[in-house]
């Protein structure tokens, strides 16, 4: 017996209502949906900090023997902002596709203000959509795409946005190998 909501019944299951939320999702143009791990975040181990730290005594040693002390603080300042940028720790990232555009948390990214997509699929290093939107900073907004198949995503969005091939930049293939 497929599932029947009574609506003369004023309380209605936990079941009942999660189903009925879906639903409700569904109708108000959700097309696709799914959660992400940000792959930026990943925990960082004690070696790498340990590297951080060589690095860092390394540019301050060699700034204060050519007495060049912006150097040195221009190393101690990169450390702490690496060491900060190291810590965080790795958080979900809720996104959905609808018809107006691609919800990201709690932003809405409309499909007038997007240029294109591009998704970069090789797992399982990088798994992410990254959009191109049509305003001046900003111009990039990368969604790490989880367990859900890249193929669904590419389906859902060809009829809303184009398809432009990017490469990926120089200070991103850097960040992921040194684990940012």
């Amino acid at each position: 017996m497929p599932n029947v909501l009574d609506l003369r019944n004023q309380s209605p299951t936990l079941e009942e209502t999660s189903h009925h939320d879906e639903h409700r999702e569904r109708t108000q143009g959700e097309l696709v949906s799914w959660i992400g791990v940000d792959a930026s975040s990943r925990e960082k181990t004690t070696e790498w900090y340990v590297v951080l730290a060589i690095f860092v005594v390394a540019f301050v040693f060699i700034g204060v023997i050519f007495s060049n002390f912006l150097l040195s603080l221009l190393a101690i300042m990169s450390g702490a902002a690496l060491t900060l940028v190291g810590s965080r720790k790795p958080f979900e990232v809720h996104a959905t596709i609808t018809a107006e555009g691609i919800i990201v948390e709690d932003t809405l990214h409309r499909y007038e203000d997007l240029k294109s997509f591009w998704i970069f699929y090789e797992p399982p290093y990088v798994k992410e959509l990254s959009l191109t939107s049509k305003r001046a900073f900003a111009t990039h907004v990368r969604i790490p795409l989880g367990d859900i198949n890249p193929a669904l995503i590419h389906e859902t969005l060809i009829p809303f946005l184009k398809e432009v091939r990017e490469e990926e930049s120089f200070a991103d293939i850097v960040a992921r190998r040194i684990g940012l």
